[in-house]
């Protein structure tokens, strides 16, 4: 009797033990599937001011559709700021200054396979503010750059051909004074195509 009990418990768990390997192996497999769907790689370095997009997907063109800040000031204080309230006058701004601007290349040209672009990531924040409205009134829900503060969590919200990339930063003394500095340098909005 004791022999049987112990072949079953023996069998038992060497059984739980094949099925946790095999969920490990299926878990796995499921992490490379959804990095290969992934149709770019959307990195920040707060260090250095700078944000980088690179697109992955040999089958289709990245095009960004929206990008939302999501900005946690407090425990209980979100605020949410989307970038493209005012794309079409961006896009017009950005086509009369004549430079690799953000809108132009990550919302109406695109990347293709292989290509980046790099960009301030303070740039984003200054966007947020709406300042090219003129109209007081209509910037009642804009970003007040005076209520950043180092420590701030940041959401970044990209929706890429329709899937969302967060990616989620916190905010330094060095990069708030970067976003209040209001220097435009077109030299750090660089698209790098595929062969360069």
């Amino acid at each position: 009797m004791f022999e049987m009990d112990f072949l079953n418990l023996t069998i038992t768990i060497l059984a739980t033990i094949a099925a946790l390997f095999s969920a490990l192996s299926s878990w796995k497999s499921y992490q490379i599937t959804k990095s290969l769907m992934k149709n770019c790689n959307i990195f920040f370095d707060t260090k250095r001011n700078s944000g980088n997009i690179t697109a992955t997907s040999e089958s289709e063109r990245v095009l960004v559709q929206d990008i939302t800040l999501k900005i946690r000031f407090g425990i209980f204080d979100r605020k949410s700021f989307s970038l493209t309230k005012l794309l079409n006058v961006h896009l017009d701004r950005e086509r009369s200054s004549g430079y690799d601007g953000l809108f132009l290349i990550l919302f109406e040209r695109g990347l293709t396979s292989g290509e980046s672009y790099r960009f301030p990531l303070s740039h984003l924040f200054k966007m947020a503010t709406n300042n090219i409205i003129a109209v007081e009134g209509e910037r009642k829900n804009d970003l007040d750059l005076s209520k950043l503060k180092a420590g701030n969590t940041v959401d970044i919200i990209f929706n890429v051909n329709g899937r969302v990339e967060v990616v989620r930063i916190k905010l330094s003394h060095d990069l708030i004074n970067k976003i209040n500095d209001n220097t435009l340098n077109k030299n750090d909005f660089r698209l790098q195509l595929k062969h360069s």
